[in-house]
């Protein structure tokens, strides 16, 4: 089943893809502030780019004249990517300011977005934090909320989702400022738990830290399951992530849960193939299903 896009977001995608004048997709030459976000391997990942209009007393109130991203993703994603540069741009913000921007703002302005892909405007906020620092440090700015200007709060704490890299603190902040409320509501919006899905149920993972937020447990599926979801996504990460050898086109890997995998493909044929790889490498009751 196809993801059901709002009109805004197909359009921004459309104009992205195709280079239409308007498009923020691309690179800035010596950009004041830079950022990245994501991962090419974990499915989703960022580059983005701004300029500012400096102010000759006070960098505080440099405005971002220009700003432009590469991304490597789905369709929500390469939309939330031009949605945050329009934002941004439209309401002439200063680089603090833009912090403000959150990924709740980022999905009302596309009028919208699949649950399972709130995750998309999630990376966009955090690059532009990224790339704020980045910005921050060059202009001599101590930004408070940073304990330093090159460290993400991503990474502030004990790392709980290691394919993803989130951290302890990371993901119990996002659980509080976005009122999640189970280990799926976690993988839809920051992708923790998305990967082999081992920290869903590690003693310090997910259903933890939703213990420790809200103060009550979730059901865990059995180890078993677990070990099945980690055999594919270990599988999966040896085959694509590098020298592929199986020969795809457009994949994208939606959800791995027990000995079901479900992608969206471009055509049968690639589906045929990595089910074919997922049966010689890891167990032949494997499903791929094309969603």
């Amino acid at each position: 089943m196809a993801w059901e896009y709002s009109d805004k977001v197909k359009n921004l995608f459309m104009k992205a893809i195709t280079n239409k004048e308007g498009s923020h997709f691309g690179t800035i030459e010596n950009p004041d502030g830079t950022g990245s976000y994501g991962s090419i391997a974990c499915g989703d990942a960022m580059v983005f780019y701004f300029k500012v209009r400096k102010d000759s007393v006070d960098p505080r109130k440099d405005v971002i004249i220009e700003s432009k991203y590469k991304t490597f993703g789905c369709t929500s994603a390469i939309a939330s990517s031009e949605a945050l540069c329009l934002m941004i741009e439209e309401q002439k913000l200063t680089p603090i300011e833009a912090m403000r921007i959150t990924s709740q703002d980022i999905v009302d302005f596309l009028g919208g977005m699949p649950t399972q892909k709130i995750h998309c405007s999630v990376m966009g906020t955090e690059v532009l934090k990224v790339a704020v620092s980045d910005w921050a440090n060059k202009r001599g700015l101590q930004l408070t909320g940073f304990e330093k200007n090159d460290k993400l709060d991503h990474d502030d704490g004990k790392m709980v989702c290691h394919c993803f890299g989130l951290s302890d603190n990371f993901i119990k902040r996002k659980v509080q400022d976005l009122k999640l409320q189970d280990p799926e509501d976690i993988k839809n919006t920051i992708k923790a738990g998305g990967g082999c899905g081992m920290c869903v149920n590690s003693p310090d993972g997910l259903n933890a830290i939703i213990q420790e937020v809200w103060g009550r447990k979730e059901k865990t599926p059995n180890d078993s399951q677990q070990i099945e979801t980690r055999k594919i996504h270990e599988a999966l990460l040896r085959e694509f992530n590098g020298n592929a050898k199986v020969e795809l086109n457009y994949v994208e890997l939606v959800e791995i849960k027990d000995h079901m995998v479900y992608c969206i493909f471009e055509n049968e044929q690639d589906k045929i193939r990595m089910e074919k790889y997922l049966h010689d490498h890891v167990d032949k009751k494997v499903i791929v299903i094309d969603v």
